[in-house]
C-alpha cells in the first residue's frame, strides 16, 4: 500500500522529475524532508517579516528562494 506524499514539488519544478525520487524510499525521504523544511522556513520568514516594507519583503523572499534552491538535494 503506497502512501501519498505529504509534500509535492511545484509542477513546474523539474528537479524531481526523475522517477527514482519517488520509487526509492531513501530518495523520497530526502525529497520530502527538503520540501517540508523549505515550507517551514518560508512560513517562519513570512510570519516574522509581516511588518517589513514591501520592497524589503520582496528582497527577503527572493534571497530565501535562492538560498533554499541552493540546498536542494538534486544539487548534490
Amino acid at each position: 500500500n503506497a502512501v501519498a506524499p505529504l509534500y509535492q514539488p511545484d509542477t513546474k519544478d523539474r528537479r524531481f522529475k526523475e522517477s527514482t525520487w519517488e520509487s526509492n524510499p531513501w530518495f523520497d525521504f530526502i525529497k520530502q524532508y527538503y520540501l517540508m523544511s523549505g515550507e517551514w522556513i518560508k512560513e517562519i520568514v513570512e510570519e516574522y517579516s509581516k511588518d517589513y516594507p514591501p520592497k524589503e519583503r520582496q528582497k527577503l523572499q527572493f534571497s530565501l528562494k535562492i538560498f533554499l534552491e541552493s540546498l536542494s538535494p538534486t544539487n548534490f
